[in-house]
């Protein structure tokens, strides 16, 4: 058989014009028959590589590759995977024409055995193309070796990409005899080989589809999650297989919104029949909600978390609500253990605190009722401040104990009715950092052993023990300052009779911004000169 791409001589000088004209007809003939044949193998490969099922690529590649052994006129054609991570080629799939010597398929080779045709393929994403192995250059040596070891004389290999990276190279050789390889048939290779190519990705595509569908199953299941979809012309629910799980439902159960309905728990039913029919469908808000359901399967109770959005067409009308349904159950009952837990702890804490603040006065009658009343006072002041309420629990926990580091001052200081000398009032002074060293291993829900540190610091860092400033004084605490400095001026001490209220109201009145927080003063004068608040009886 002639070959397709061989060159044909051009007429000598001395041919006829007759000879001529019937050599040019020829030639112009050979040149059509080539481009039909071509035409007609990659639209043959094309359509049968169309709607190929999975199973079937590999067959109908590799028949694929026998028809353009027979097209290139080459003993050898592959596709072979490139692998530069694993440092291999991997042929994929092999053709070759009867007699010549077979390759198997899977076979992976180290990229090392052809150095520089791996660097001209792979870095460069140059054609390789030669006719014969003296034209490879001398760097291509260890490559040369390896031709010759498998009996290539002649070869074409071309890459293919996908998306922008080399994914195969298709390759054509030839091991009876040395051919050229024409510069026509480059670009027929090249579609060629991205037919083939291509059908491969597509069916990666597919594979890991299935295989992200399987996952995405294996995930809801082990999430607890289902899916569901709502026609809002019907009203008919379509639901995944974990939905129908997590409902206890089968094939037979009324799929209608009454019937989704009915399984909601007696108390949460009219909620979400709200949720559908109003906030979803009326109004169309995403839904977001925690709810109960009994299940048709087994009479359990479950809680289910639901999240939903409406689909609308282009004209706005809305068509579907989508959304899932996530079961809860667990979390719930580990967030109700939880609750019982910290309200339990509480309570102990709330104990703990109590029969600290009993031992202090115990040593200090004088100030007997003196935490209390600035507990509440504090309490008050958070509260008019807009505090939230866990916060405002540890200001009143503080304030319970903030002088709890008094019970290491002598009793004699701490109830001497006259003036303190200068090491009676050091010692006084540093109950606060002794307070703070009995509560600060205690895993209290609160700071509260910085704010008995911190309770007689100051804006303007004249405070004690550590003369800290601004915003590096706890809130809280400063919340328990002003607490502090009202109740003490208006008590009486063992040292001094009762300023009175008024002068301690103008105490932090006037000093606002220097010793003083100014949000924390304008609650305090608001609840005694606005909302009539009143010490406890001192």
């Amino acid at each position: 058989m002639n070959d397709p791409f061989a060159t044909t001589p051009e007429p000598s000088e001395e041919l006829s014009g007759l000879k001529r004209r019937i050599l040019a007809l020829e030639q112009s003939e050979a040149v059509y028959k080539r481009e039909l044949a071509f035409e007609h193998l990659i639209s043959d490969l094309s359509s049968k590589f169309v709607n190929i099922s999975p199973e079937r690529v590999d067959s109908e590649i590799e028949r694929a590759l026998k028809r353009i052994c027979a097209f290139t006129r080459s003993d050898h054609c592959a596709l072979i995977a490139v692998l530069p991570e694993k440092g291999v080629w991997r042929i994929t799939h092999f053709a070759a024409v009867k007699d010549a010597p077979s390759v198997p398929v899977g076979l992976e080779l180290p990229v090392t055995m052809r150095p520089w045709v791996f660097d001209t393929l792979l870095n460069r994403k140059e054609i390789l193309s030669f006719s014969r192995l003296d034209e490879l250059p001398a760097e291509a040596d260890r490559d040369r070796r390896t031709y010759l070891e498998w009996g290539t004389k002649s070869s074409l290999g071309i890459p293919i990409f996908v998306e922008g990276a080399v994914d195969h190279v298709i390759s054509v050789s030839a091991t009876e005899n040395e051919r050229e390889w024409p510069a026509e048939l480059i670009p027929k290779l090249k579609l060629l080989g991205e037919t083939c190519v291509g059908v491969l990705v597509r069916r990666r595509g597919q594979e890991e589809l299935r295989e992200s569908g399987r996952n995405l199953l294996k995930a809801q299941r082990i999430a607890g999650l289902g899916t569901f979809t709502m026609d809002m012309a019907s009203r008919i629910f379509r639901t995944s297989d974990v939905m129908d799980e997590l409902f206890g439902i089968d094939d037979a159960y009324d799929r209608s919104l009454d019937g989704w309905l009915a399984r909601i728990h007696p108390d949460d039913r009219a909620m979400m029949a709200d949720v559908i029919l109003n906030e979803a469908m009326t109004r169309g808000q995403t839904i977001d909600r925690e709810y109960r359901i009994v299940r048709a399967s087994d009479g359990t109770t479950r809680w289910i978390h639901s999240l939903g959005d409406l689909q609308f067409d282009i004209r706005g009308l809305n068509l579907e609500l989508h959304g899932t349904c996530e079961d809860i159950t667990e979390r719930k009952q580990a967030e109700e253990d939880l609750r019982k837990s910290n309200a339990l702890l509480r309570e102990a804490l709330i104990g703990t605190v109590q029969s600290m603040a009993s031992v202090v006065e115990s040593r200090d009658p004088y100030t007997a009722g003196h935490q209390k009343r600035v507990a509440e006072l504090a309490e008050a002041i958070a509260d008019e401040m807009g505090l939230p309420a866990d916060r405002t629990e540890g200001i009143r926990m503080a304030a319970f104990i903030h002088d709890l580091g008094k019970i290491s001052v002598p009793s004699e200081i701490l109830c001497k009715p006259t003036m303190l000398r200068k090491a009676e009032l050091e010692l006084l002074r540093d109950h606060p950092r002794a307070g703070y060293d009995i509560l600060k291993d205690i895993a209290f829900p609160w700071p509260i052993a910085r704010i008995v540190l911190e309770h007689h610091e100051k804006l303007d860092g004249s405070g004690y023990p550590n003369g800290i400033s601004g915003e590096d004084i706890l809130l809280e605490s400063r919340v328990v300052t002003v607490a502090d400095v009202v109740e003490s001026m208006a008590s009486h001490r063992p040292y001094r009779p009762s300023k009175g209220l008024d002068a301690a109201l103008a105490e932090i009145g006037e000093n606002t911004g220097t010793s003083y927080d100014g949000a924390v003063v304008a609650a305090c004068l608001r609840l005694f000169r606005e909302r009539g608040f009143r010490l406890g009886e001192l």
